[in-house]
């Protein structure tokens, strides 16, 4: 089925946690938290309570990429952007708080980000 899988780090083998038919493009994690875009919105998945929460209901762009900054500030990668673009997301109020945009003729359709931990301290 569709949906969160719990992976077997020693067999492999997969146990769905919550089904959904939502077309997840990145997930990422924070604590008991993960965070997923879908389309254009930003879902919250608590796996304490199992609850799934529709958070914030347009990121401003297709986000395909997304990597957690800190406890309320996530770091989004839209997808085909003319260049090569990034945004700093606080989740408290749904807004981007910052944008920078890299030049390029290269690399305009960012699939994924990730963020050396050390990188933030």
């Amino acid at each position: 089925g569709d949906g969160l899988i719990r992976l077997d780090q020693k067999t492999g083998v997969g146990t769905l946690i919550i089904p959904s038919t939502l077309a997840v493009e990145d997930i990422t994690l924070n604590n008991q938290l993960f965070y997923g875009s879908v389309n254009h919105a930003l879902w919250q998945y608590d796996y304490e309570t199992q609850a799934l929460t529709l958070l914030c209901p347009d990121l401003l762009g297709e986000t395909e990429a997304l990597e957690m900054l800190s406890e309320q500030r996530l770091l989004l990668g839209i997808h085909q952007s003319q260049d090569l673009t990034l945004k700093v997301f606080n989740l408290k109020d749904c807004q981007v708080e910052m944008t920078e945009s890299i030049a390029t003729s290269a690399y305009g359709d960012i699939e994924g980000v990730d963020l050396p931990i050390a990188a933030c301290q």
